[in-house]
């Protein structure tokens, strides 16, 4: 996939040969459809350079996650059956806290390789070279300090829960997936600021779909402990297939990693990754908190299992919404840095009304087969149903609010988008205190979310349009 030139981009506005006036207030060619008069904008934008872009790599995003996804749901379903509900809910309590500490192992670098490279790797390879070399020295001390962080924590994390004692040890155990989970996430972000994104999908799948043995087996031969170990195996397999890809990448385009003089970029841990870093770790430890609260209740890690397991269902549902918010970052980015507004408004209109349409119909779809989808799971998880059906509603807003946080990382308005997840946090953690206090279980935390993503949305809704205007 070649690389969009910056003369190109500056040229062609919407990808029509250079079809932009000579002239301010001169009408384009072609700006109006034959026969009605009337301007054809989806054509027009379908017929675009940015469009062929995006197809092709929303097209490679999509075979792969649609492997991943469907190798990981499976893997899900056959561990809840051989685990039990109980135990699979443990597995999904130790998974959730693993996730909320992820963000914070990771720096914030993945965002940051994406935004830095997509910008720079057509201008300065030096830098970029740097900025790479950088991501992967911070990745790894932030991964380590974070482990040791999370083995500490551990005891006073889960002091509320009955099962605690048995579950620190694995919890603990479960810590070598914080490493690989950053480095990987590092990875991800430099071959999506490249726009490696075949690459990017075979990684993806192939971590998928190899590592459904090794977590089935895992969990078949040594109970929870087997399923940990199993699941750090599809992260392990991420990892190398991700190293080569961005050696190859690196090779082709003459760009060296810098180590020696990657301190030169220090003001971006700063500028960017501090409060991204932020932004993400609010987002990550008030769900860990979340599942927290849900585990301390009566009969909870059968609601845990209910929860997660329907999370699952949404997040493979709503997958491709998410796919094409991954391909967004870099397009807006690089338009951002263009200073071309039109293009930049474009690009991010179509991509939420796309989510849209996208997350309704397949939220739609999977409701009807609620029932089925749950009992998929096992016994006990029927009564989830009403969770699933509420969740599947959140995700439809989720898919514009991913949209929305995209954007606010091309503009750099990172402190910002900090400070709205705060918010969303505060409104979150309030909704499941007070579900927890009701006893309503996974549904009051489901009814808890959809509050604060609604309250996020608007919110992100107004500022954008404030700093666009």
């Amino acid at each position: 996939m070649s690389d969009l030139k910056i003369n190109q981009s500056v040229e062609r506005i919407d990808g029509d040969g250079g079809a932009a006036s000579k002239e301010r207030g001169e009408p384009r060619r072609g700006a109006r459809a034959a026969g009605n008069g009337r301007p054809s904008v989806v054509k027009r934008w379908l017929s675009s350079r940015s469009a062929s872009r995006f197809a092709s790599d929303f097209f490679w995003l999509t075979v792969a996650s649609i492997a991943a996804r469907i190798g990981t749901l499976i893997s899900m379903i056959l561990v809840a059956r051989i685990l039990g509900n109980v135990v699979y809910g443990e597995f999904c309590l130790i998974r959730s806290t693993v996730n909320g500490f992820v963000v914070l192992a990771s720096f914030g670098m993945g965002r940051t390789a994406t935004k830095h490279v997509a910008e720079l790797a057509a201008t300065d390879k030096a830098r970029v070279g740097r900025i790479i070399a950088l991501n992967y020295v911070f990745s790894f001390i932030s991964s380590v300090v974070v482990t040791a962080l999370f083995c500490l924590s551990i005891p006073a994390l889960y002091r509320d829960i009955p099962e605690a004692s048995r579950l620190i040890s694995q919890t603990r155990l479960s810590s070598i997936l914080l490493i690989l989970s950053a480095v990987v996430s590092a990875q991800a972000g430099v071959m999506s600021g490249f726009k490696a994104f075949q690459g990017l999908a075979i990684a993806t799948a192939a971590s998928g779909l190899g590592s459904i043995p090794f977590f089935v087996l895992g969990a078949y031969w040594g109970g929870l402990t087997g399923a940990i170990l199993g699941f750090a195996s599809g992260a392990f397999l991420n990892y190398l297939i991700n190293g080569r890809f961005i050696y190859v990448q690196l090779k082709k385009r003459g760009i060296r990693c810098r180590f020696a003089e990657f301190w030169q970029e220090r003001s971006v841990l700063w500028n960017f990754c501090l409060p991204q870093t932020l932004a993400s770790v609010t987002t990550g430890m008030t769900g860990t908190v979340a599942t927290v609260i849900l585990a301390a209740q009566e009969n909870g890690m059968a609601e845990v299992a209910i929860f997660e397991s329907a999370r699952q269902i949404q997040t493979a549902v709503l997958y491709l919404p998410n796919i094409a918010t991954q391909a967004l970052l870099p397009t807006l980015t690089e338009f951002n840095a263009l200073k071309d507004k039109a293009r930049y408004i474009k690009t991010l209109r179509y991509n939420a009304l796309l989510n849209v349409v996208f997350a309704i119909v397949t939220a739609v779809a999977a409701s009807f087969l609620a029932p089925r989808a749950m009992r998929a799971f096992g016994k006990g998880f029927e009564d989830g149903v009403p969770t699933l059906v509420l969740l599947l509603g959140v995700g439809v807003i989720l898919s514009v609010c991913n949209v929305c946080a995209s954007a606010l990382t091309s503009l750099g308005a990172i402190w910002s988008n900090f400070l709205l997840n705060a918010i969303w946090a505060v409104v979150f953690l309030t909704g499941a205190w007070r579900a927890a206090s009701r006893g309503d279980g996974a549904f009051g935390l489901a009814a808890a979310s959809l509050v604060a993503y609604v309250v996020y949305l608007l919110c992100c809704l107004a500022f954008i349009k404030k700093r666009l205007e």
